[in-house]
């Protein structure tokens, strides 16, 4: 039996697409404004739902932990305002997705032991 994970991967795609830019720009070296808003969104997320440590985490993003740790305290800046529910819409979206590509996963595994069986 498998177990359902969320990778990072999900995670940024996610993310990604909620707010309209590429993976290529949230993990690149655009300090916009907005831009960072989204990538301190994907580390609080991301580690919220992953349980990585800070250096993983900006591994992804090609980042030192001690930026991690600084757009972790900005997302809870955001977390502390919000109103909308936007984080939890993403929150779930991932979950959604992570939940599918797991269905997926299992189907075929249970396919292919079948198959073996047969």
């Amino acid at each position: 039996m498998m177990t359902q994970t969320i990778s990072m991967q999900d995670v940024l795609e996610v993310v990604a697409d909620h707010f309209g830019v590429s993976l290529e720009v949230l993990i690149g070296r655009c300090r916009d404004w907005e831009i960072c808003a989204v990538r301190h969104i994907a580390f609080g997320l991301g580690r919220e739902l992953t349980g990585q440590s800070l250096p993983q985490i900006g591994r992804y993003f090609g980042r030192d932990h001690t930026t991690v740790l600084s757009g972790l305290r900005r997302y809870e800046v955001v977390l502390a305002v919000e109103h909308d529910g936007l984080i939890d819409e993403i929150r779930q979206r991932i979950i959604a997705r992570s939940r599918a590509v797991f269905v997926r996963n299992e189907r075929r595994a249970v396919f292919r032991s079948v198959r073996r069986v047969a």
